[in-house]
Parts: structure tokens; C-alpha cells; sequence
């Protein structure tokens, strides 16, 4: 007996876009994604607001350029992508700094970012191992488009894409315009 899965096209107020994740060199298995999208619509409105869709539970790989390419697609709607706001753009790392001790409580605390000194706080950042930034799993994205024609054909496209079954690939046709995902620092012998 073989079940079918029944992949819910719409989910609240989203749309639900599968996607295709490119297979990796040495894995044989398909992977899909669900990307969640609907119209921008912020609590306060902003200009670009009219030509940007929200997408929800983005891949933790995506980029700009994943963007870019996804949206070029003729299926939906081969439209061009101004930019795209992460919103898990991740906040600068800080070494921790000392912590202050209170008299009752014996536990370390860390100090506040506002108390440390600037000459301090400037020293303590640590450097990014990573070329490329790797979102936390269900971070989310406004893509703002050229203009408002280009997301409406945009939106248009992915209704039927979705309707239609199809899954865009995910990640196809970069052309190297990402970094690699992980350390691309060159390992020194101390031998």
C-alpha cells in the first residue's frame, strides 16, 4: 500500500512554494523546502512596500543571488529583485568581556554591552570563520522588487506554480556568485 503526501498549498494567510533543493555532489536523495510567502503588508507600511513579497521558513543557505535566480525563472515570471532584507541578518559576535560578581549572588554575569568601554568593545569582536551567512532554521526575508508590476507577475507566477505541483530548484544557476558555505581558510602546518 503506497500513501501520497498531500502538500497544503496554503497555510494562514501564506502560500506554501515547494522547492527543489539542488542535489549535492554525492547524494542521490531529492530535497524539498517550503518556502511560505504573501504580500508585504507591515504594521507600519513603508515605501517599498507595494512591490516586496514576505517569505517565511527560508532555507538557511539563502542569499541574494538565491533570490535573484529563483525569481529569473521564466515559471516565476523571469522578474528582477532589487534587493532582499534578511531578517536574521546576524549581530556582530562579541568576545565575552568579565563579568561583575554581586555580593549575594556568586554567579559570573556578563556585563552589558553598554558598560563595556569602547576602546574594549572594539577589541573584543571576533572575526567571521564563514564567507556567507547561515540563517537560523525559520528566519524570514522581504524581497523587494524593481517595481510594483514586477511583484505582482512575481505573485501571480507563484499561485500557479503552485497549483500546478511544480517545485523551482532551489540554488541552480548561481554562476559562483555565493561563497562557499564554510571555512575556505587555508589550514597552516606546525609541523
Amino acid at each position: 500500500m503506497t500513501t501520497t503526501l498531500v502538500t497544503p498549498t496554503h497555510v494562514a494567510s501564506y502560500s506554501v512554494l515547494p522547492l527543489q533543493i539542488a542535489t549535492i555532489q554525492g547524494t542521490a536523495n531529492e530535497s524539498r523546502h517550503f518556502l511560505y510567502v504573501r504580500p508585504h503588508d507591515p504594521k507600519e507600511p513603508d515605501p517599498d512596500s507595494p512591490r516586496s513579497l514576505f517569505t517565511a521558513s527560508i532555507p538557511i543557505d539563502s542569499t541574494e543571488a538565491h533570490y535573484r535566480a529563483l525569481f529569473s525563472l521564466e515559471k516565476l515570471g523571469g522578474v528582477r529583485v532589487e534587493r532582499v532584507v534578511f531578517a536574521s541578518s546576524r549581530p556582530t559576535r562579541k568576545a565575552a568581556v568579565a563579568g561583575t560578581h554581586s555580593g549575594k549572588n556568586r554567579k559570573r554575569k556578563r556585563a552589558a554591552s553598554e558598560d563595556v568601554p569602547a576602546d574594549t568593545a572594539d577589541a573584543a569582536e571576533l572575526p567571521d570563520v564563514w564567507e556567507r551567512t547561515v540563517h537560523p532554521s525559520g528566519s524570514s526575508a522581504v524581497i523587494v522588487f524593481v517595481d510594483r508590476t514586477s511583484k505582482e507577475v512575481a505573485w501571480r507566477n507563484i499561485k500557479k506554480v503552485i497549483k500546478s505541483g511544480e517545485a523551482p530548484v532551489w540554488g541552480v544557476d548561481l554562476g559562483g556568485k555565493t561563497p562557499v558555505l564554510g571555512s575556505n581558510r587555508k589550514w597552516i602546518s606546525f609541523r
